[in-house]
């Protein structure tokens, strides 16, 4: 798959569209009627309907794939100050990085914090740690928010399988969340490393389980938070062995295939008892050709297909009629949509 760059040369895997033709990010929450920010137990999936057909409407555990072994090609993790430019729209005041042990903040604006003075350009150490912006609720306004943005493959619970060729983006802006789900990726691979003595064990393929906890307050035990939780579906060496093996042969890395077919594969726990814990089937992967073009080497044939399942689930989940037919005809006046596909569509619309 290739791989993009954004305005800050940052590397970016492109995102599945939802039924709107756009991305969408997957939250723990959403905005309320008072157009507040609300919590949320589960994760909201319903800007994708082709995933409520599969996982329901709150669903609380999805299984996750990751695009590739290396985490900082699938994780965004950094502290923004957002602003509104003079067009309206959300910008950056400024962008705070981790750069070895060091944070760097970059002053994308001339600004004013707590007396100091910054212009467009500067880079100093974070200035929310040295300020102490984050010891006083009253700074809210003026320190970094944490952003965290993982980009991982969905496995169809249904089938086992990754039924999409684009990775969905899951959003969160609480660092205890953001930490559970490196910790989790860095354990599975520090247990490769010790279990099959390998050197560059891969993450990649190997399926995961990202889920909601509601976690208590500290202060008052009355008001509940959703933390993500990550954790590898498999229990035991040997079925992760067994895993790791068939990614090899699959993707013709035959260093790590041999490395593995050197190792005793032991017959542990089955995992069918182990997915038993999760309540989700066996998890199996596509061969290289049907993950990565799985609708041959035409760009437009399989962003067709692709928004034609997407529409076939959303009308199977019940979704708006009126709104996918007019979905139909803005792709097919973009050249984004086959005949063929749009006609299936409006077959199953009715007409």
């Amino acid at each position: 798959m290739s791989l993009l760059k954004d305005e800050d040369d940052q590397l970016r895997i492109p995102i599945a569209p939802a039924s709107d033709g756009k991305p969408h990010s997957i939250t723990c929450g959403e905005m309320g009627e008072d157009d507040m920010p609300k919590k949320l137990d589960h994760w909201n999936i319903s800007a994708y309907p082709e995933l409520v057909a599969i996982y329901g409407d709150k669903p609380q555990r999805i299984i996750v794939q990751l695009p590739t072994d290396r985490m900082e090609e699938f994780i965004t993790e950094r502290y923004v100050k957002w602003g509104t430019s003079k067009a309206g729209r959300n910008s950056k005041v400024r962008m705070c990085e981790q750069h070895g042990d060091e944070r760097i903040c970059t002053h994308r604006i001339a600004e004013e914090v707590l007396g100091n003075k910054y212009i467009a350009g500067d880079r100093t150490g974070c200035i929310c740690e040295a300020l102490k912006l984050f010891e006083d609720d009253k700074y809210n306004n003026i320190r970094c928010r944490y952003d965290f943005y993982l980009r991982a493959f969905i496995t169809n619970p249904i089938t086992g399988k990754i039924d999409n060729m684009y990775c969905y983006l899951f959003e969160n802006h609480a660092p205890n969340s953001g930490r559970a789900v490196k910790a989790a990726i860095r354990q599975i691979a520090a247990f490769m490393q010790m279990q099959f003595k390998l050197q560059e064990p891969p993450v990649a393929y190997i399926p995961f389980e990202l889920a909601i906890k509601m976690a208590e307050n500290r202060e008052d035990a009355k008001k509940t938070y959703p933390i993500w939780h990550m954790r590898c579906v498999y229990s035991g060496a040997g079925q992760l062995a067994r895993r790791v093996l068939q990614i090899a042969d699959r993707f013709g890395r035959k260093q790590l295939a041999e490395a593995m077919k050197a190792l005793p594969m032991s017959e542990e726990e089955s995992f069918e008892e182990s997915v038993k814990q999760i309540e989700t089937p066996a998890i199996e992967i596509p061969n290289a050709r049907q993950q990565e073009l799985p609708l041959g080497n035409d760009p437009l044939v399989a962003k067709s297909a692709h928004h034609r399942q997407g529409m076939l689930a959303a009308i199977k989940a019940g979704g708006n009629k009126d709104l996918i037919r007019q979905n139909v005809k803005k792709l097919l006046e973009q050249g984004d949509m086959l005949a063929q596909d749009a006609e299936e569509v409006r077959k199953a619309l009715g007409g």
